[in-house]
């Protein structure tokens, strides 16, 4: 039975998913639930976010979530980020900045609130066409104007 089916609820610390019996319980329905996510990608990826919190709420140890990330073919800095982004953006309501997608949100980790609530208001608004900024577009305005790196010549190379 799909695990991804419509979309999750997280409460009293426990991960309820439409279409199972009851909370994730074990490491197996973990890495279950994780890979039925696979193939519905930018919203699932909060839901990825969510199974990961739950994980790491009963297994609270690095260990075990790099045994996690090799369960589920990914690797500890992409489970990490999934994790990182569910945790920093979990109070909000997503929905609010229509448009915006998870990548959108995982760019915008490194800042410190309020740039990063700004930025992503920004990038939602666009450029006044009614579209919001695509994800290289977010990261070249926060590159410029919350970082403050400017344009590299042409010919020069420069490791950010």
């Amino acid at each position: 039975m799909p695990v991804c089916v419509a979309m999750t609820i997280l409460y009293f610390k426990q991960v309820t998913l439409f279409g199972m019996d009851g909370p994730l319980e074990t490491k197996e329905e973990h890495v279950m639930a994780f890979h039925d996510c696979d193939g519905k990608q930018d919203d699932l990826n909060w839901t990825r976010g969510e199974i990961l919190a739950s994980f790491h709420s009963r297994y609270d140890d690095i260990k075990e979530l790099e045994w996690f990330a090799k369960e589920v073919g990914r690797t500890y800095s992409a489970v990490a980020g999934y994790l990182r982004v569910y945790l920093a953006f979990k109070s909000w309501n997503r929905f609010q900045l229509p448009g915006l997608k998870w990548t959108h949100y995982y760019v915008s980790l490194p800042l410190d609130e309020p740039d990063r609530t700004e930025v992503l208001k920004l990038a939602a608004k666009g450029n006044g066409d009614g579209k919001p900024w695509k994800v290289s577009e977010l990261r070249r305005h926060i590159r410029r104007e919350v970082v403050k790196i400017e344009a590299v010549p042409p010919g020069k190379y420069r490791v950010i």
